[in-house]
């Protein structure tokens, strides 16, 4: 990779990566300048969607179907989505914003941020079951990453810088003021969102060798944070001391 390439996948970190703002973003996301009854709407088409999506698949399921079960009319969920594929990414974000609950605590900037990121990795990994989208996300459904794929650029893009710079600020903080070159931190970045996206690997018994999950997923951000031998407290004071 060329340093040209390098410096157009660098963004700037943001400094607003709270509770509150991310649900702000969210909403403006999903339900723009609407009224309650727009916003019902499509909480009714989104729901239908990911029920049907989730059982049947992606390329099973019409537009006919999702209309049918959210009792409305099929030119009606044209008027608030284009296509199939932009009902999925709304239905992939509102699962996310029900997620954001969960997410709560890990916001908080009072929170160790060697804890923000271990506890960011254990809710991604033992809450995908309660999110039927994701968890097919996580465990490599080709639908539906295909689907992603084929979105529009410039939003897909967008989605992809946040998460990066969500990434980045959770390593910069744990990490501390020029710990880590601005080039390391947009790599490590990568390792976790992909870790994040490998995800549903772990959700096979086999895989975790008798361990469960909840076990998996909280010595899994140990590792992934303090290192494979170093003990969690002596691993936090030399960040400390280092800072």
């Amino acid at each position: 990779m060329t340093n040209s390439t390098k410096m157009v996948t660098v963004t700037t970190r943001s400094n607003d990566w709270t509770y509150s703002s991310l649900l702000e973003q969210g909403e403006k996301f999903l339900s723009p300048d609407e009224d309650e009854a727009r916003q019902a709407k499509r909480r009714r088409i989104l729901a239908a969607a990911t029920e049907l999506i989730s059982i049947h698949g992606y390329r099973k399921v019409s537009v006919d179907e999702i209309a049918r079960r959210a009792h409305v009319a099929k030119g009606t969920v044209y008027l608030y989505y284009k296509n199939k594929a932009e009902i999925l990414v709304h239905a992939i974000a509102e699962e996310k914003m029900r997620y954001l609950l969960h997410l709560k605590p890990v916001l908080d900037k009072e929170l160790e941020p060697h804890d923000r990121i271990k506890g960011f990795i254990r809710l991604t990994l033992t809450l995908a079951n309660e999110m039927p989208i994701l968890s097919k996300l996580l465990q490599g459904d080709r639908e539906v990453l295909l689907v992603l794929e084929e979105m529009d650029a410039t939003l897909r893009d967008e989605i992809i810088e946040k998460r990066q710079d969500f990434f980045r600020h959770l390593i910069h903080a744990a990490a501390g003021p020029g710990a880590l070159s601005e080039e390391d931190e947009v790599d490590r970045a990568r390792l976790l969102s992909s870790l994040i996206y490998s995800g549903g690997a772990f959700f096979d018994d086999r895989i975790r060798h008798g361990l469960s999950i909840e076990r998996f997923a909280e010595v899994l951000a140990d590792v992934v944070v303090d290192g494979l031998v170093n003990p969690v407290e002596e691993s936090r004071s030399a960040t400390r001391e280092s800072a």
